[in-house]
């Protein structure tokens, strides 16, 4: 017999969110590194550019929000924003809706860092 748990991450009380008490309008997932005084940015996931391998990068799996009424939703294709502001450095490969039950909704991201500019 194989149990699954649903374990609910992101929880914040609504006293420290009070603007959101009807709901968010966007939500989001990624990565944020900082080059800090060296100038240097740091890696992100295992510093590679993702290629395909979810072994390589980082990664989100099974991407979903509860809506209203509290039904899991997966991202709908064409209503995703993806953005990385250091190509150079860092990518993102998103994978939309794999199929694959272990990976459903999924992208990759991440990348070795170094000399960023600005």
């Amino acid at each position: 017999m194989i149990t699954t748990h649903r374990y609910l991450i992101g929880y914040w009380p609504k006293e420290l969110l009070p603007h959101l008490r009807v709901g968010a309008a966007t939500v989001g997932w990624g990565g944020f590194a900082n080059a800090g005084s060296t100038g240097i940015s740091p890696p992100m996931g295992s510093g590679h550019k993702p290629d395909g391998h979810y072994n390589h990068a980082a990664y989100f799996r099974n991407v979903h929000f509860l809506t209203s009424n509290l039904a899991p939703q997966v991202p709908i294709h064409g209503d995703t924003e993806e953005y990385v502001d250091r190509s150079g450095c860092y990518g993102l490969k998103n994978d939309h809706n794999t199929g694959i039950p272990f990976l459903g909704y999924a992208f990759t991201f991440g990348g070795p860092g170094g000399h960023c500019g600005d």
